[in-house]
């Protein structure tokens, strides 16, 4: 069967680092018509653009080398998992849907919300984790060859690098905007999180206005951790699945009110000001009102 045969209606899940995407996407590969990519796959996306000194790809920067590549990536986890459908989940996706959708033109976006302020305090101390040794090597057991001389080095030494930083982070994490260099050099790093959160957000919601309603739907994190049942089945019936007994059961055990507002105990009062000069109106547009 030819590639794309096989790869029919994908599920690409959207969301800034840190929002709860791989909870989501978790929750929604407990239904048995559904497998994932169980991981971010960025440097897949990147095939053919890592040169591009930022993840914000746009179509015109594909190729037919690159489409076949992908797709084809794609459907070999597909293949491993033996559902009839995949999720993928990778959060500089956030940056270049409608590159996504080129590559994909039949997948259904699920696109997840959550407080900036939650999620920059998370971001925070991703940026300042230490190596995982043990994820890093499962994922170089899949990871192309041909990426290896550019992506793959230039991973690895962002994470070395930080041994010779002052503050022990890393130069950048998670989703590289346009301007993110500057960004770190100009702004704290709680800052450069709210930011990095702001424009996965924006981008998300620009590009997905532009499409077609039926092939995206919104989520809130919150919501999802307070009634996980009732927003799974909101999406499985977006997704043209309907709730299992599976996800039932995965909602109940896996999925808890544990994380939001963590922010009021983790920012201190000149953190908050700074951050909210940059998120502060989005957070009121999105409902999430101000500090």
């Amino acid at each position: 069967m030819t590639s794309d045969a096989r790869l029919r209606r994908p599920v690409v899940v959207l969301g800034a680092a840190r929002s709860g995407t791989k909870m989501l996407r978790d929750a929604l590969t407990a239904h048995p018509r559904l497998g994932a990519v169980p991981y971010d796959i960025n440097y897949v996306w990147k095939f053919g653009n890592y040169a591009q000194p930022h993840d914000e790809l746009t179509p015109e920067q594909l190729t037919e080398r690159s489409v076949r590549f992908i797709r084809r990536y794609l459907e070999g986890w597909l293949n491993k998992t033996a559902a009839e459908r995949l999720v993928e989940k990778t959060v500089s996706n956030t940056l270049r849907v409608e590159f996504v959708a080129a590559v994909l033109p039949d997948c259904r976006f699920v696109h997840l919300l959550r407080d900036g302020r939650d999620v920059a305090v998370s971001a925070r101390r991703m940026w300042q984790q230490p190596l995982d040794w043990r994820r890093l090597l499962a994922k170089a057991r899949r990871f192309p060859l041909r990426a290896v001389p550019q992506y793959g080095l230039s991973y690895l030494g962002a994470h070395l690098e930080r041994r010779f930083r002052r503050n022990g982070a890393m130069s950048t994490w998670g989703p590289r905007f346009a301007g993110i260099d500057e960004a770190v050099r100009a702004h704290s790093l709680i800052e450069v999180c709210a930011l990095q959160w702001r424009r996965s957000v924006e981008a998300t919601r620009a590009a997905l206005a532009a499409l077609p309603a039926d092939t995206s739907i919104a989520v809130e994190y919150e919501s999802l951790v307070t009634r996980p049942e009732e927003e799974l089945e909101r999406i499985m019936d977006f997704l043209g699945l309907g709730m299992t007994g599976e996800t039932q059961e995965y909602a109940r055990r896996s999925i808890h009110n544990k994380a939001p507002g963590r922010w009021r105990e983790e920012l201190a009062p000149d953190e908050l000001a700074g951050l909210m000069a940059h998120i502060g109106p989005l957070l009121v547009e999105l409902g999430y009102g101000g500090a």
